[in-house]
């Protein structure tokens, strides 16, 4: 993230909804439990980890396949809740790496339970055979096709 007069033209835009105390000295293999949520510009919610009760757990420095999100939470401190919007061509692979999220979910709540949207079959794929076959979430397959900005709020524990 860039910050001072240059700030208009950073594909990571913050905003801090609610400030935390204690600033957190980063390092590789730090392990942070955020909740977060995923917004289309218009507001819709595409993911939410609170539904869950259960913060996504992250461990730094692990070449989590969102680099922007180490990025943002890296600016963080503990107890703080912010907003960040982020260009599209820094999301490229959210689709993929939001399903893996929502399947793991899904396994720690009913480890029998492989079912997605109407009933599709649950399969693994990357790529072009994502774009074919989609992922079995309607949501996410067509932010695969149409990549957009996305906002995400996240909130550390």
């Amino acid at each position: 993230m860039i910050y001072g007069p240059d700030a208009s033209n950073c594909p990571i835009k913050k905003q801090v909804l609610y400030s935390g105390k204690e600033v957190i000295d980063f390092s590789d293999d730090m392990k942070l439990f955020i909740h977060y949520q995923t917004l289309t510009k218009d507001g819709t919610v595409i993911d939410d980890s609170k539904q869950h009760k259960k913060p996504l757990e992250l461990t730094l420095g692990h070449k989590f396949k969102l680099e922007c999100w180490e990025q943002c939470l890296k600016t963080m401190r503990l107890g703080e809740v912010a907003k960040f919007s982020i260009e599209k061509h820094l999301l490229g692979n959210y689709a993929t790496v939001a399903k893996q999220i929502r399947d793991y979910y899904k396994n720690q709540t009913s480890p029998n339970n492989h079912h997605h949207d109407e009933g599709a079959n649950h399969h693994h794929c990357c790529g072009f055979m994502a774009l074919e076959q989609g992922l079995g979430y309607k949501d996410l397959d067509r932010l695969l096709r149409e990549p957009e900005p996305l906002d995400f709020i996240f909130g550390k524990y």
